[in-house]
């Protein structure tokens, strides 16, 4: 696993390297950085827009902080960005606003 400093580096390097904006907000909210990973998911969306899987950290990031209304829209723009995501549909932030869909059916 890359070092938080060769994180810095890469996107330091290039700035619209989407995924290493990804990896280094995954390593920050590893470490309880949330305000800190919301930033790298951002840019990372902004550089590659239909990013689903930055999407979805993203909205995991806002629901840590309590963002919820956040955290469900960029739950949605990941589905929307790629519907064939399957992590998109089951994020924290989806399931709480559409529990039915993953309630256990009755017998």
């Amino acid at each position: 696993m890359l070092q938080s400093q060769e994180y810095h580096a890469a996107v330091a390097a290039k700035p619209d390297y989407a995924e290493a904006h990804s990896s280094l907000g995954s390593m920050l909210h590893s470490k309880g950085e949330i305000d800190a990973a919301i930033v790298e998911f951002q840019a990372a969306v902004a550089a590659k827009p239909d990013y689903a899987e930055a999407h979805c950290s993203l909205a995991l990031s806002f629901e840590k902080k309590g963002n919820i209304e956040e955290a469900v829209a960029a739950a949605d723009r990941a589905i929307a960005s790629n519907p064939a995501y399957p992590e998109a549909h089951f994020c924290p932030p989806i399931r709480s606003r559409r529990p039915a869909l993953f309630a256990a059916p009755t017998l």
